[in-house]
């Protein structure tokens, strides 16, 4: 009997980490953390053709076209300089590419 109790117990401790590895997933990651994982390899090398983070002139005309703009341009690429999202970094949902997009703007404002 204390065999089966102990299984019990395991089986319901199990399905508590699961479940709480499910919220985590589902949160996605933080629009800082993608940001400095994939992101910053163009927004943070002077080389490259991308605007950088510490560049607040270069994102002011972009600001000005709107969050929603920012997101297009994240989802849809921009011109042959940034692939679009589906493209380039398909394992990103819609709400952590949004969550890059406003980590971004909370930086060059």
């Amino acid at each position: 009997m204390s065999r089966l109790k102990g299984t019990h117990t395991m089986n319901k401790l199990l399905l508590l980490i699961i479940f709480f590895s499910n919220i985590a997933f589902a949160k996605g990651q933080s629009g800082e953390t993608i940001y400095h994982d994939i992101c910053s390899s163009c927004h943070s090398e002077p080389s490259s053709n991308a605007p950088q983070l510490t560049d607040k002139t270069a994102w002011k005309p972009r600001l000005a076209k709107g969050k929603q703009a920012l997101y297009k341009s994240a989802f849809e690429g921009v011109h042959q300089t940034m692939p679009a999202h589906d493209q380039f970094e398909q394992h990103l949902r819609d709400d952590e590419v949004k969550r890059v997009v406003d980590y971004i703007i909370k930086q060059v404002k």
